[in-house]
């Protein structure tokens, strides 16, 4: 934790392919397997690589779009 490296592919991720894309899961590549739920969320919001827009699309409204 804060796992720095999941935080990079996603930033990757989201470089290539736009943040209006990807929905954020807890199954986060590089850890799934070393945190809790609520530690991979914090990491997340903490995360200084994307912007609250970039994070709001992410956690909320691109599946918002894609489910409902």
């Amino acid at each position: 934790y804060p796992f720095p490296s999941a935080m990079e592919i996603l930033n990757e991720f989201t470089t290539v392919c736009g943040a209006d894309r990807p929905v954020w899961g807890s199954d986060v590549p590089g850890a799934l397997c070393y945190g809790t739920y609520a530690q991979l969320a914090a990491a997340f919001e903490k995360c200084q690589l994307f912007t609250e827009e970039e994070k709001d699309l992410m956690f909320y409204q691109n599946a918002q779009k894609a489910y409902f």
